[in-house]
């Protein structure tokens, strides 16, 4: 393999997260297959947008509300065991959704109740996947193992969709969850294997939440990167909530523009993620952080003025390369400044914010975009992004000085 293929994919080197990498792109593509099938399945069912949105809402708020928690265990219990746990019930999740399906006896209450068992499993996965990586390669390997984890939730998201659509087109929608039922059944196969060096150590010292969150609010840089990472979270959704919009109210097209512009997001997303895969220290990161957030800005800004649909490919692809870099570069930032005995709960805090902020901004956006239109409220969001970057160079730079 040449050198600088050997350094973007070193983290693949340590046996233990070779085993991971295979593992979560697995489950993530059946992840992402399921939520394509449950958002077809509950607007057959429903006819209605304001359930689309509650189904989301649902599968996202409890990492809002409860990531602290879920760090909280993550930093007391074996975050190996609880990531198998919360995948076990993820699996369960999708078998029962997929028999309700399939007998033909599924409602929408079930898919509202089971999205929000879903989420919460995931309040408790996010923080415990976090921790769990950690222990798998050295710390100066960390950003890399976070740009190849955010390459592979990306890649999915080109593949999972596309193929669901196939599954859904030949079959029903119940065929697509138990596939990622199944999917996270070989999920749990590859990870009861694994044998992480910190699989018996339990951890030295059982520090407060207080303690945590007082940490990361008293280290500048800490606070200064959640903070931004908060402001991007809070953006991130506004394409995707009224890419609908553009695509058939502006662009005049139909879903297959929308399908291949929702994949051009994905493509650009892995290729921050590549961009940050080569990092090994935070040497250059706060510098990296500002460019790619006044170049977000720039793009959100093409985007809110164009009116053609290949205008628009490029611009999302700039957009989404760069905001994704922003969350990557803030993901190193963080785990990398964390002392050992905080990072679960740290990275608990990270995870509450992004993507635990998502669907506040997705419901602001869809808010705004009523009252004031889809091109307007990106502008708006444009302008946000250009400010909160800016104040973050200004404590940058003078932090430098």
């Amino acid at each position: 393999m040449p050198p600088i293929l050997t350094d973007y994919f070193r983290s693949l080197r340590y046996p233990g997260f070779r085993g991971y990498f295979f593992a979560y792109f697995i489950t993530e593509c059946g992840v992402m297959m399921q939520r394509v099938a449950q958002a077809w399945l509950v607007y057959r069912l429903s006819e209605s947008s304001l359930v689309l949105g509650l189904v989301s809402f649902f599968v996202m708020s409890p990492t809002l509300f409860l990531g602290l928690f879920g760090g909280s265990l993550a930093n007391r219990y074996n975050p190996y065991r609880l990531l198998l746990m919360a995948r076990f019930l993820a699996m369960l999740q999708s078998f029962v959704l997929a028999g309700l399906t399939l007998s033909g006896l599924v409602q929408v209450w079930h898919i509202l109740a089971l999205a929000l068992f879903f989420g919460l499993t995931q309040s408790v996965q996010l923080p415990a996947r976090q921790a769990f990586v950690i222990g798998l390669v050295r710390p100066q390997d960390l950003p890399n193992v976070a740009a190849l984890s955010s390459g592979v939730l990306n890649f999915s998201r080109i593949i999972g969709p596309i193929v669901a659509g196939w599954v859904i087109l030949a079959g029903n929608e119940g065929f697509v969850f138990l596939a990622n039922g199944l999917f996270l059944v070989v999920y749990l196969l590859i990870m009861w294997r694994l044998a992480p060096s910190f699989s018996s150590r339990k951890t030295t010292a059982r520090v407060g939440l207080g303690a945590s969150l007082s940490h990361a609010f008293h280290t500048p840089r800490i606070r200064a990167g959640l903070m931004m990472l908060a402001l991007v979270s809070l953006m991130a959704g506004v394409n995707l909530v009224l890419l609908p919009v553009f695509v058939r109210d502006i662009f005049g097209s139909g879903p297959d523009a929308l399908g291949i512009l929702m994949g051009v997001v994905g493509i650009g997303a892995v290729l921050a993620s590549l961009s940050v895969a080569r990092r090994k220290d935070t040497t250059g990161l706060e510098g990296g952080i500002v460019v790619s957030g006044f170049l977000g800005a720039v793009a959100m800004f093409l985007f809110s003025q164009t009116e053609t649909f290949l205008v628009a490919f490029f611009v999302l692809l700039l957009e989404s390369f760069a905001i994704i870099r922003v969350v990557l570069s803030i993901n190193a930032l963080v785990q990398l400044l964390a002392p050992d005995e905080l990072r679960g709960r740290i990275m608990a805090l990270y995870t509450v914010i992004f993507p635990g902020f998502l669907p506040v901004g997705s419901l602001l956006a869809g808010a705004l975009g009523e009252a004031l239109g889809a091109p307007t409220t990106v502008l708006c969001y444009s302008a946000l992004c250009a400010v909160g970057t800016a104040l973050f160079w200004a404590f940058h730079s003078t932090r430098a000085e």
